[in-house]
């Protein structure tokens, strides 16, 4: 299973989704202002996820994967990537879905037959894009390798490692439900994920009656069960309506910005030795929440319904 810590610094007007839980813990530690031993003394002490995960975010993005931390001595070398191994494991083992899906993708996890999901949605003449709407989409439109892809996301998502892993995952998902149930797709020209996204935290932020801050919150920390649950629900019910009307619309035409992130995967590790210090995806005001939510609510009947053969989330590799 995949891990991603959302660890970002939270701005007075964004709010990214990968900066969620993480980010708020790591904007009250001042951890620019500690010392290494102190850091590490703390990880020893602490029992809070949360600290942890802000540490070793901290830890990657200034000292690197590789740097010994010197938990190991005199008998070995234990690097932050070890680290990170062992907390992705253990947030995997308590559930802690928003740090699972950041570590994830900092250790170079990928969802399995990544590049077989999108050759799938290709085929079946749908043109799929990545990226948040209206300045970071990125089309893709031939199959391409696991690699490439990875690239790609990447690119489009500009180095936030939570969103990046979520869209490994909701293109896992949009591949089972157009093979069990093609007909939720008979009107989509292209299948925006950037777009589904959010759309998925407009839903959220109406059920739950919250803030675009803390719907980031919630959209992180889903299970893979409720994640693929919600986008069956967009596909299948009203919310539909508002995907297809502006998927229809080329890319870049549609402002809203927000930024998601789960899924639960299992890959090779990357020969990464330095995690991107700062997401960049973000919902930059609440009335792009709300004009999301008016294209929901203008679609006439609601209709939540269950897909028969009900698909199993994707396997990890």
């Amino acid at each position: 299973m995949p891990s991603y810590p959302t660890t970002t610094s939270i701005t007075p007007h964004r709010t990214t989704l990968e900066e969620q839980v993480p980010l708020r813990a790591m904007s009250e530690l001042h951890l620019d202002h500690v010392a290494e031993w102190e850091l590490l003394t703390t990880l020893r002490e602490t029992d809070s996820l949360e600290e942890q995960g802000d540490i070793f975010h901290y830890l990657s993005v200034h000292k690197g994967l590789n740097w010994d931390t010197g938990l190991g001595q005199p008998h070995s070398v234990v690097t932050v990537k070890d680290l990170f191994q062992d907390f992705y494991e253990r947030t995997c083992r308590e559930h802690k879905w928003g740090l699972v899906r950041h570590f994830a993708s900092c250790l170079g996890k990928r969802v399995e037959d990544l590049a077989k999901s999108v050759t799938d949605l290709l085929v079946r003449q749908k043109q799929v894009t990545v990226g948040m709407p209206p300045h970071h989409e990125e089309v893709i439109n031939r199959p391409l390798s696991t690699k490439e892809l990875r690239i790609i996301i990447e690119r489009a998502h500009r180095n936030d490692q939570s969103t990046a892993m979520l869209t490994q995952e909701l293109l896992a998902y949009l591949a089972m439900f157009i093979r069990t149930d093609p007909h939720l797709f008979t009107e989509m020209l292209s299948l925006r994920v950037g777009l589904i996204i959010q759309v998925m935290a407009a839903e959220l932020a109406r059920a739950a009656k919250c803030s675009a801050h803390d719907t980031a919150d919630l959209l992180l920390n889903l299970s893979p069960f409720e994640m693929k649950s919600l986008l069956q629900n967009i596909l299948s019910g009203r919310e539909l309506a508002a995907v297809k009307s502006i998927t229809a619309v080329s890319p870049g035409s549609f402002a809203a910005k927000c930024s998601v992130v789960d899924t639960f995967v299992h890959g090779d590790d990357e020969d990464d030795s330095q995690i991107p210090s700062q997401p960049s995806l973000t919902l930059e005001s609440e009335d792009h929440m709300t004009h999301i939510h008016e294209h929901i609510m203008r679609t006439q009947g609601h209709e939540h319904r269950t897909c028969p053969n009900q698909p199993k989330p994707p396997r990890c590799k």
